[in-house]
Parts: C-alpha cells; structure tokens; sequence
C-alpha cells in the first residue's frame, strides 16, 4: 500500500516474521508476477529469525513448517536464495541475535555470510532468550556487533534489544 504511494516503509520482525520479510523481498527481487512490481522497504530489523536454522525445528520434525525451519536446504530456504535481497532503492539490514537463545542460535540469528550491513549479538551473560529479543527495552546487556563486514566490536552496556532495533531503524546511515 505505501509504496504503490512512493512512501518507504521499515520492518521490525521477530522470529518466523524475519522470514516472511525476506519471503517478501525474494518474491520481489525474482519477479514473480504474484508480488508487487515496485517494493521499497528501506530498513529491517530481525529478531530471532532463524536466517540459517533453528534448532526448535528439530522437535517436530513430521512437521513441514518445522523441516523448513530446521533444514538449511530444504525448499523454501533455496527458494529465499542464500544472501538477504533488497527492495526497489536498497534494503539496510540488521540482525539482532542471543547466545541464550535455545530456538535460534546467535550464529544462525545473526549469521556473518547472508548480507546484513549490521549484526548484534548478546552475550549469553546478557540472559536474552528467544521471546525476550521481541520484549526487552530496557536496561543495558553485554553485546557483541559488525558492521558493514568491519571488525567486530563489544559493549558490556550495550542497548536492551528494542533499543538496538530502533536505533537500527533511526540510526542505519550513522552505524
């Protein structure tokens, strides 16, 4: 709807929701004539998405939802492609991960080799579990982050993880 209108439009998504964002963006990028001709999504933001796998998917794996979550070779994660695809104008992209989190991996929620300008990942110290990445917004957390493939930094105050994520929608040009 916005950007039929030339508006850009910016994507907060957490787990599976991080998926169906990229779903939207592959969808566009390959042309497929079910997805909209024009798409501008200027700035996401995943939390817990399981980019690479999540390890929950092992636990119901006659599930097909699960094998694809489970599975980095499985259809849809080819049909999504192996790097993160952008919208008409450019797509800036960060990765929120925690290393406490038991459904998806820090690794696998903020992987090195997909594409994302940015990467945060929280300390397991920082206690972030999967549901928490979308809940916390307050207090400061041990972090590690990228960006633009540089040298990995660290804070041991680094912002709560609804923080980060606005900072990466208001920030992303000044990281």
């Amino acid at each position: 709807m916005y950007s039929v209108k030339g508006q850009t439009v910016d994507v907060v998504a957490h787990s599976m929701g991080g998926l169906i964002v990229r779903a939207a963006l592959a969808g566009y990028a390959q042309g497929d004539p079910t997805w909209p001709k024009k798409l501008l999504v200027e700035d996401v933001v995943t939390l817990g998405t399981p980019h690479k796998a999540a390890w929950l998917g092992a636990l119901c794996l006659s599930n097909l939802q699960c094998q694809e979550m489970y599975y980095p070779n499985h259809a849809f994660r080819r049909w999504l492609g192996p790097n993160l695809q952008q919208a008409q104008g450019g797509t800036d992209w960060t990765l929120i991960s925690s290393n406490a989190d038991f459904s998806v991996s820090a690794g696998n929620g903020a992987p090195t080799d997909v594409g994302a300008q940015h990467l945060v990942r929280y300390s397991e110290r920082a206690n972030l579990d999967h549901a928490m990445l979308r809940t916390v917004r307050t207090g400061v957390y041990p972090l590690r982050y990228t960006n633009n493939g540089g040298a990995w930094g660290s804070l041991t105050r680094g912002a709560a993880p609804l923080r980060a994520a606005m900072n990466a929608l208001y920030w992303h040009n000044r990281w």
